[in-house]
C-alpha cells in the first residue's frame, strides 16, 4: 500500500462508504465462531454499518491475516492495522484552508522515507546512528518514522484521517478478567481455529503454505497446529546451517509429526544487484556479514511467481509468551541446559502476575505516569547484538541515547498516560494484572512492529508473505494480558510443550533426551567433563595466558572477511574503492562523524579486517542498507 488519502471537504459531496483491503484478509475467528474468507469482507462492512469505527475497532482483534483495512467517508479516512501486518507509515501532504487534508500512507518503507526527504522531511543525525547501531527488533520508534514529521501506526492499531488530528488509536487494550486456566483454554480454541482460517484461505486463493522450521519448540508447536493446511509435497522447510543437534532434533520431530521436511543448504551465490534492490525496501533486511554469501535470502526456495507463496514462521512467541523467557535454547542439554535455566529464574520471575502485584503494592508501578517497570531500558539499552555504551565514544552514546528518549521513551510515555492507564484504571483487573498487561504492550510496541515491517520488506523482494501466527490478532488478544505463574518461571512456555505432548503422544523435553542425550544418567560425565574445563580456564588465566588467548579467538571467531568488506562495497557501489560517504550529509557532531568514518574505512579497506568483530560486521550491513534505501530511484512516481 502507498497511496494519498483525502479528509475533509473535498469528499463532502460523496457520501457513499467505500471499504478497501490492502493485503490478506484471511478471516476472523474468537474461538468458538470462525468467519472463513469468502465471507470476511461483506461481514466487515456490516461490523461498519452496524456501529462504524468502534464496532470495526473492537472486530479487528479477531481479524486473522497480515492486512490494512481502509474505509472512507464523506469527510474522513480510516485505516486499521491489523496484528499480524506491518502497520504503516503516513505523513500530511497539504493543507488546503482549515476543511481539506491530503496525506501520504504507506507501508512500503523505503519507497514512504525517500518520498518524505523529497518533499523536505529531514533526516536528524540521531536517526541515522540509531538506524546504524540498532538491533532490528528496535530499528524503528513505535509512533515515528525515520524522518522528521513522519508518523507511524504501529500493528493493533488505526488512524482516522479528518480535519482534527491524525493520531494512532488501539484495539489491543483487553479489560477482560481471565483465569490462566480459561486463558489456555482459549488460546488452545484459538490456535485450531487461526491454522484452519489459513488452510481455507489458501484453498480459495490456491496459495502453498511451508513452514520455516528449526526443530525448536516454537516451530514444532507451529507446525503441528497448522500441518493439514501446509503444502502437500513438502510441508516445510530447514535450512541446514551445520547446527548438528538442532538438525537432528528436526529430522527426529518431524519424521514423529509425519511430515515431509526439506533439509537444504542456503542458496549459495552472491549478487550485488540483487541485494541492493532488497536493502532499497526499507530497513532490517541486511542484517549480518554471515547472511551475505547467500543474498541475504530470507527463503532459500525458488518459488512459481504465478502462485502466491505464504511461508510460516515461530518469530514472536518469546515475546507473546513471556515477553523474555531468559532461557537456554531448545537445542541446549544436560549440566548447561540447568545451570542456564536456573540463572533465568530470577529475571523471569519479574515477569510474573506476582511481581507485578508487588511492585503496583510498593508504589513503585502506580499506573498513572511513565512506562510500566523494566520498559525504558529495554528501549533505550544497545546491548542487542554487542553495541552497548561501553563500547562507544560518549557523544555517539549520547547522540543516540537522546534520540531513543525523545522518540521511543517520551511518545510512548505519553500514549500509555492518555490511552491506556485510564482504560486500566477503570478497569475490574487486579493490579498485577494491569501492570502485566501494560508491560505487554509495551514490548508489542518495542518489537513487533519492527519485526513484522522486515518481513514485509524482504517478503516484497521475494515475492511472498511471511505470516506470524503468534502474532495475529486473536492470540494476540490472549497473550498481551497472559499470566505468569510461578510454574512458568521453572518451565517456560508451558502453553507450547502442552500442544506438542498432546500431538505427538510424548513431551519435548523427552524427545530432546533420547535425541541429543543430557539426561541425569549422563551428569557425572557432564560434571567432570565441565569441572576440567573449568580448571583450565582458572589456570590460563592464572599464568595471564587467558587475555591473550580471548583476544585471539575474538578476532578468529569473529573476523570479517577482506571478500566480505568487497561484496559490501559492492552492494553500496564505489569509484576505483572509493565509496560515498552519503551519512556524513546528515551527521553534525564530529564524534558521531568519526564513528561512521571509521565504518567507511573498512568498506575502502583501510582498516584490518582481523581487527573487526561480529558487532562491526552488523553495523556495516546496517549502514549499507540504509545508504542503499535513502538513494534508491524510484521506478514509479509518488
Amino acid at each position: 500500500m502507498h497511496k494519498t488519502v483525502y479528509s475533509g471537504s473535498k469528499l463532502k459531496g460523496e457520501q457513499r462508504v467505500e471499504l478497501s483491503v490492502h493485503g490478506m484478509l484471511m478471516g476472523w475467528t474468537d474461538g468458538d465462531t470462525s468467519i472463513k474468507s469468502r465471507r470476511i469482507q461483506s461481514t466487515v462492512e456490516k461490523e461498519w454499518e452496524r456501529g462504524g469505527a468502534d464496532a470495526l475497532a473492537t472486530f479487528m482483534r479477531g481479524v486473522v491475516g497480515p492486512c490494512m483495512i481502509e474505509v472512507s467517508t464523506a469527510d474522513a479516512v480510516w485505516l486499521f492495522a491489523s496484528c499480524a501486518s506491518s502497520g504503516f507509515y503516513w505523513m500530511p501532504v497539504v493543507g488546503e484552508g482549515e476543511e481539506q487534508h491530503e496525506y501520504l500512507v504507506s507501508n512500503q518503507e523505503g519507497r514512504f522515507l525517500r518520498a518524505a526527504l523529497r518533499m523536505g522531511g529531514e533526516l536528524s543525525e540521531g536517526a541515522v546512528m540509531n538506524a546504524v547501531l540498532s538491533h532490528q527488533s528496535v530499528i524503528r520508534p513505535p509512533f515515528s518514522g525515520l524522518v522528521k514529521g513522519t508518523h507511524r501506526c504501529p500493528p493493533g492499531f488505526y488512524v482516522e484521517f479528518s480535519s482534527g488530528e491524525a493520531r494512532p488509536q488501539t484495539f489491543l487494550i483487553n479489560k477482560e478478567p481471565k483465569t490462566r486456566r480459561r486463558q489456555d483454554a482459549d488460546l488452545g480454541k484459538k490456535c485450531r481455529a487461526v491454522a484452519e482460517i489459513y488452510e481455507s484461505y489458501c484453498k480459495d486463493i490456491g496459495a502453498n503454505a511451508t513452514i520455516s522450521f528449526s526443530g525448536g519448540v516454537d516451530s514444532t508447536a507451529l507446525l503441528l497446529l497448522h500441518k493439514s493446511g501446509l503444502d502437500r509435497k513438502t510441508q516445510g522447510y530447514y535450512i541446514d546451517r551445520g547446527k548438528v543437534s538442532e538438525k537432528k532434533m528436526a529430522s527426529d520431530i518431524a519424521r514423529r509429526a509425519g511430515c515431509e521436511i526439506d533439509f537444504i543448504k542456503p542458496l549459495e551465490g552472491f549478487s550485488s544487484a540483487d541485494v541492493r534492490k532488497r536493502a532499497g525496501t526499507g530497513l532490517a533486511v541486511l542484517n549480518g556479514v554471515g547472511y551475505m554469501k547467500h543474498s541475504f535470502r530470507y527463503c532459500p526456495i525458488e518459488g512459481d511467481n504465478e502462485i502466491q507463496r505464504l511461508v510460516l514462521t515461530g518469530q514472536n512467541s518469546d515475546m507473546m509468551f513471556h515477553i523474555d523467557h531468559y532461557a537456554p535454547s531448545s537445542f541446549t542439554t544436560g549440566l548447561v541446559r540447568n545451570v542456564k535455566m536456573a540463572a533465568g529464574i530470577p529475571r523471569r520471575f519479574r515477569k510474573t502476575v506476582a511481581y507485578y502485584a508487588f511492585l503496583y503494592l510498593s508504589n513503585e508501578s502506580n499506573l498513572s505516569s511513565g512506562l510500566p517497570p523494566g520498559v525504558e531500558e529495554s528501549f533505550i539499552g544497545l546491548s542487542e547484538h554487542g553495541a552497548e555504551g561501553g563500547g562507544l565514544e560518549h557523544r555517539v552514546k549520547h547522540v543516540v541515547m537522546d534520540y531513543k528518549h525523545e522518540h521511543y521513551v517520551v511518545p510512548t510515555s505519553r500514549w500509555f498516560q492518555s490511552a491506556v492507564y485510564p482504560e486500566l484504571s477503570n478497569s475490574r483487573l487486579h493490579s498485577g494484572l494491569k501492570v502485566n498487561h501494560a508491560a505487554r504492550l509495551a514490548r508489542w510496541l518495542r518489537t513487533i512492529g519492527s519485526i513484522h515491517q522486515q518481513f514485509l520488506n524482504n517478503g516484497t523482494h521475494e515475492n511472498l508473505v511471511i505470516c506470524t501466527p503468534f502474532s495475529e490478532g486473536p492470540l494476540a488478544v490472549e497473550l498481551l494480558s497472559y499470566r505468569l505463574g510461578l510454574r512458568d518461571v521453572l518451565m517456560p512456555k508451558r502453553f507450547l510443550h502442552g500442544v506438542i505432548r498432546s500431538q505427538l503422544g510424548v513431551s519435548y523435553s523427552r524427545i530432546r533426551h533420547q535425541v541429543l542425550g543430557g539426561g541425569w544418567i549422563d551428569l557425572p560425565s557432564q560434571v567432570a567433563r565441565y569441572s576440567a574445563r573449568s580448571i583450565k580456564r582458572l589456570a590460563k588465566r592464572f599464568l595471564k595466558i587467558q587475555h591473550n588467548e580471548q583476544a585471539k579467538s575474538s578476532t578468529t571467531r569473529h573476523a570479517i572477511g577482506i571478500d566480505d568488506l568487497r561484496n559490501l562495497r559492492e552492494i553500496l557501489g564505489h569509484q576505483d574503492g572509493v565509496v560515498e560517504r552519503t551519512l556524513l550529509n546528515y551527521v553534525n557532531d564530529d564524534e558521531c562523524r568519526t564513528y561512521l568514518n571509521r565504518l567507511y574505512d573498512c568498506l575502502e579497506l583501510r582498516v584490518d579486517p582481523d581487527s573487526l568483530s561480529k558487532t562491526d560486521g552488523m553495523q556495516l550491513c546496517r549502514l549499507v542498507n540504509l545508504q542503499v534505501m535513502l538513494e534508491a530511484e524510484e521506478t514509479f512516481s509518488v
